[in-house]
């Protein structure tokens, strides 16, 4: 029952990407709502299933774009491996969630440095392009994932876990 609501949590996050980053991007940066539904998965779940979560998600939004193929599948496995080892579910419940939306902004910083380097960014202004494509959407991330953690009550977050993870060895 717990991986319906994970790809409920995906899904959601995938139409945000596709339907409404765009409405609320301010001068082309737009938030990574799929970076934040993978984090809150991999903070429950650990590394192990949270990876494999990034990997199918990161496969569903290469198919979805004309990028590179398994550009995204990489930075999402790698990030949701790292979210599920240093987060853990009790991280959403601290008090505004300010841990868990900074820890998902340096996730995001770490995902999108490494999509700017697979993906090369060429042009003349490399500074400009690093500010537009890793620092701003990183910042925008998680200002959006203080909300989004900020919204969701306490009661809904023990519905969805209500036991602790197995780790994952």
């Amino acid at each position: 029952m717990i991986y319906l609501y994970y790809l409920i949590m995906v899904v959601l996050a995938l139409g945000m990407k596709l339907g409404i980053s765009d409405l609320v991007a301010i001068k082309g940066v737009t938030p990574d709502f799929v970076l934040i539904a993978l984090s809150a998965i991999s903070m429950y779940e650990g590394r192990g299933n949270g990876t494999i979560w990034g990997l199918a998600t990161g496969f569903v939004e290469d198919t979805l774009s004309s990028g590179l193929l398994g550009a995204h599948a990489l930075t999402r496995t790698l990030v949701s491996f790292f979210a599920g080892s240093i987060m853990s579910y009790r991280t959403l419940q601290s008090a505004y969630n300010l841990y868990a939306s900074l820890t998902v902004g340096v996730l995001s910083l770490i995902n999108n440095v490494i999509l700017y380097i697979v993906v090369v960014q060429g042009g003349a202004s490399w500074f400009k392009g690093l500010l537009m494509s890793v620092f701003f959407p990183a910042l925008y991330t998680t200002f959006w994932a203080l909300i989004i953690f900020s919204i969701v009550p306490d009661a809904v977050w023990e519905r969805i876990y209500k036991t602790e993870p197995t780790p994952f060895i």
